[in-house]
């Protein structure tokens, strides 16, 4: 079986984007193991509420904006985090096989008083966080994140470099210039496992932004326009004489 992994680029433009951090729950709405750990970026004091009897959790500080929510559900029917609700099961299972990259996204732009400049890297599993290794220049840099949901929660994102108002993971210019990345995936129950299909040199060069051609050829693009627009409207007028 051949795999194929999709890098795509996309040009500096808008986005949606917002003038704060951005906060976000790695689960998603539905089952969870009974026990296990979530994931939240961007909560000073996430909210926590067990519904039915009541379960146990342990927040611990894994990174700047990052907290991991370790849980035990005992008999609780559900557990919300930040509005989200969680149905603790027994039923819930990994998935027999790691998860494996399925795109790699490179977007730059602006958007009001947001900026970024990030690499997008999806994969076929949604899981709670990830553990990142960054090497670059002979040094060794890790972090956690919390996961970010895609495909209707089927799969999880991790967004590297600037992101937005300041928050950043990994310096741009070491993406660009190029390491090495290993990724590491947490799943619900607090299992790790190596993401697969990660480029073992993990490198993407700068966009090259606005370029005097662009204006050129659009220019041109508006003048063949105006021309065939004036043609038109001689031979509109030619047959109403």
């Amino acid at each position: 079986m051949v795999a194929f992994l999709v890098v795509a680029f996309a040009a500096p433009g808008r986005a949606r984007a917002d003038c704060g951090p951005f906060a976000w729950v790695s689960a998603p709405e539905g089952s969870i193991p009974r026990r296990g750990m979530v994931f939240v970026h961007g909560h000073d004091a996430p909210e926590i509420r067990w519904v039915g009897a009541p379960g146990r959790t342990t927040v611990h500080e894994v990174g700047r904006d990052v907290r991991r929510i370790d849980y035990e559900s005992f008999s609780a029917d559900g557990l919300v985090i930040d509005r989200v609700n969680l149905e603790p099961s027994h039923d819930w299972r990994p998935k027999p096989v790691p998860p494996s990259v399925v795109s790699i996204d490179h977007s730059r732009g602006t958007w009001s008083c947001s900026s970024w400049d990030t690499v997008k890297v999806s994969i076929n599993q949604a899981v709670a966080g990830f553990r990142i290794v960054w090497f670059y220049e002979g040094r060794r840099d890790e972090w956690f994140e919390a996961a970010r949901l895609s495909d209707g929660g089927s799969g999880s994102m991790l967004f590297l470099g600037s992101r937005n108002c300041g928050d950043r993971l990994i310096d741009e210019a070491e993406l660009h210039d190029g390491g090495h990345l290993e990724l590491y995936a947490i799943r619900f129950d607090g299992t790790e496992v190596r993401v697969l299909a990660i480029p073992d040199a993990f490198a993407y060069p700068h966009d090259p932004g606005f370029q005097p051609w662009m204006f050129l050829t659009a220019g041109a693009f508006l003048l063949l326009l105006v021309t065939l627009a004036r043609g038109h409207l001689r031979r509109a007028l030619g047959v109403i004489r």
